[in-house]
């Protein structure tokens, strides 16, 4: 079947990619006959990924199993695309591509049939050397292990993203006691699907310390093997794996710096859930979350370590004039030293559930000394040159946004009262 443009008149040669989509529906096409407009078109691959990105990591699960592993998702869909069903694929990616706002829901509508050509090409490779060759299209064994997984989220992918309903649910009860009670009563999907809905789950819940301290009371214990022998152990197992999403977000969102925001809340949700897993758990030396939280712990504190490091200079270098008698303000100094200090804030804010104490409290500090100071000058120099110097009435704006995240609101207040007296003055004049 040969793909046709998007653009191109509708006519019943040239039908409607969801009518072509349909009419596939009865037949897979030859495997092997890879398609160009997949290969062009990577709309299917990514609205896939969108779909499940609920259960999806960038990195390999920490506890194994415990979330679907990004690149063995894409393996499958190159294989399902290249050695399964090019075409429908190529029209999946036609209908994506045509409409990427309804990407999800698209995918969606096609997740029955994917599911049943993909069992069907398992199920014909009976004897050995035809598993070994699907492994070897697949990319590997580990590959071929995940596809069960995978094609179980892929056929429930509605119930995936209704599982976010229910931290909504959870907000709504006012006490441990009455979650405990509902995680006791609550109806889980059965089999293997259901530890997927319930990480899909745990991202919606606002309070992992009110929601792990119900599961310990409903355990009656709060031991790891108690937990899990209670059926509570595919919720911790989710709450770690809600960790080291956090850890890879703030990992992109520090490494250029990008988005300093997304960092800061999600170290935030990182000390929540480390928080609620510490005081509430009884953790021994070799147990899994445990030693899941440290590895995490580390991560995410050598990511944050340098830039906290650097808070001071980027500070000093925003609020002191050049020393080559040009007066000149840096705009990319401050947002740099800006998004440093908000970082620091939040690391302060988290130190309990942090490796960098030691660096936190240090850079804490002499950040304030180092604003004091320098702000205290930048009010001198605006005295004396007035209002008509735009870079000093810059730097002191700058001095007192700084002056908020470190001090706090009222003492930002005094610094822009005196600022407003000095431009006062420089008017009446």
């Amino acid at each position: 079947m040969q793909v046709t443009s998007v653009n191109q008149p509708l006519t019943p040669s040239n039908p409607r990619p969801a009518d072509r989509l349909s009419a596939l529906k009865g037949s897979a096409a030859a495997p092997n006959a890879a398609s160009a407009a997949v290969r062009n078109r990577p709309a299917a691959a990514q609205a896939i990924a969108e779909a499940l990105s609920p259960v999806l990591l960038d990195v390999e699960p920490i506890i194994p199993g415990a979330a679907l592993y990004a690149k063995h998702l894409n393996d499958f869909w190159v294989w399902f695309a290249r050695d399964v069903a090019p075409e429908f694929a190529s029209d999946l990616d036609l209908m994506v591509a045509a409409e990427p706002d309804r990407a999800v829901e698209l995918f969606a509508e096609a997740a029955a049939k994917i599911v049943s050509l993909s069992e069907a090409a398992l199920a014909a490779a009976e004897t050995e050397e035809q598993r070994k060759r699907i492994a070897v299209q697949l990319g590997g064994n580990e590959v071929l292990e995940s596809i069960p997984a995978i094609l179980s989220c892929v056929a429930q992918v509605k119930m995936l993203h209704r599982a976010a309903e229910f931290g909504g649910v959870m907000a709504q009860l006012d006490s441990a006691t009455r979650i405990s009670l509902a995680l006791q009563a609550v109806d889980l999907p059965k089999g293997s699907f259901r530890r997927y809905w319930c990480l899909a789950a745990i991202g919606s819940i606002p309070d992992p310390f009110e929601f792990i301290g119900a599961m310990v009371m409903a355990a009656e214990s709060d031991s790891e093997a108690d937990l899990k022998n209670a059926g509570f152990g595919i919720w911790m197992d989710a709450f770690i794996i809600d960790a080291q999403r956090q850890d890879q977000l703030v990992k992109g969102a520090v490494g250029l710096f990008a988005d300093v925001d997304l960092a800061c809340k999600a170290i935030h949700r990182f000390h929540t859930i480390a928080r609620a897993m510490v005081l509430q758990l009884e953790l021994p030396a070799n147990s899994v979350w445990g030693h899941s939280l440290k590895r995490l712990t580390k991560d995410i504190s050598q990511q944050i370590e340098p830039k906290l490091e650097d808070v001071v200079r980027d500070v000093t270098l925003s609020l002191r004039p050049a020393r080559d008698g040009v007066d000149r303000f840096n705009e990319e100094a401050v947002l740099q030293a800006l998004n440093g200090l908000y970082l620091l804030a939040t690391a302060r804010d988290s130190r309990d559930s942090l490796a960098v104490n030691a660096v936190t409290e240090r850079v804490w500090s002499q950040t304030g000394q180092t604003i004091e100071t320098l702000l205290n000058r930048s009010i001198d120099a605006l005295r004396d040159v007035g209002p008509d110097k735009d870079v000093a009435v810059r730097r002191v704006d700058a001095g007192i946004k700084m002056a908020g995240i470190r001090f706090g609101a009222d003492y930002a207040q005094v610094i822009e009262r005196s600022r407003d007296v000095i431009l006062r003055r420089h008017k009446v004049h």
